[in-house]
């Protein structure tokens, strides 16, 4: 999806995190009783198909060049939210296979979507780079995540110590602080990046400085609530922060 400084944009990409949180639970259980991810995932894949589909609107309006790729994933995720919907039906062993031949499917997908833009759009150097830093500063985005909801299964587990253990407090303070530190690269592929920079620029401190006080919070190791408590207060100050500099800025939801 092309990036965006849009503010509403920022509130979906949280609900998304919330979606593959929760996702992140039932991860576990996901090759033997698996019902609970596939309903989660489906859930997820039509709340992206859903965001496509924007796009393709869009781009008819404002990039029609881009349009067979942005309809491509609009099917697609269609597609697999269908069939991972449908998953949740069938026994275990079935159901993994249909999730990994559709992993298969989307790899040939992507790689042969990949090839076709590169060869009609000509992208220069500078526009592929922010492109690379956008793919791949989402795999620790993606790994804070499913490490978080990992770290909560453990956390609700210690509900009642009297201290967070410290494989589960620096599991969930490290996934916070990588969360964070990978935002900063993700943040340097937007394209209002350089235009914003009296908002970006700030941003990229407040989210080193909420990582470093992440890992500190991990290192003291509090009660379970009082460890979620405040990892919780870390990410909402810094996206207080962050809305606060967009409209500081007047760039809260502008096109």
């Amino acid at each position: 999806m092309w990036p965006s400084s849009d503010g509403r944009t920022r509130s979906i990409v949280f609900l998304q995190m919330g979606i593959l949180v929760l996702l992140a639970v039932f991860t576990a259980d996901a090759a033997s009783g698996g019902w609970g991810f596939a309903v989660v995932y489906a859930t997820y894949q039509v709340f992206q198909t859903g965001l496509w589909y924007s796009i393709w609107r869009q781009d008819r309006r404002d990039h029609p060049e881009f349009v067979p790729t942005t309809a491509g994933y609009v099917v697609g995720m269609g597609v697999s939210a269908t069939v991972i919907g449908a998953s949740a039906l069938l026994p275990a062993t079935p159901r993994l296979l249909v999730w990994a031949g559709l992993g298969v499917a989307w790899i040939v997908g992507i790689t042969l979507a990949a090839r076709r833009s590169r060869a009609g759009l000509g992208l220069p150097r500078a526009s592929r780079v922010a492109l690379a830093n956008w793919v791949i500063s989402h795999l620790p985005i993606a790994l804070a995540i499913t490490a978080a909801g990992a770290g909560m299964v453990s956390l609700i587990g210690h509900a009642h110590d009297a201290t967070t253990p410290a494989s589960t407090s620096w599991l969930l303070a490290g996934a916070v602080a990588t969360g964070l530190l990978a935002l900063v690269l993700t943040e340097q592929a937007l394209a209002d990046a350089e235009r914003l920079s009296v908002v970006f620029h700030p941003l990229r401190l407040a989210l080193c400085g909420g990582a470093a006080t992440a890992l500190i919070v991990g290192w003291l190791r509090p009660a379970p609530w009082l460890l979620a408590l405040l990892l919780v207060a870390i990410l909402s100050a810094v996206w207080f922060f962050a809305v606060s500099r967009f409209l500081r800025a007047d760039a809260w939801g502008e096109p």
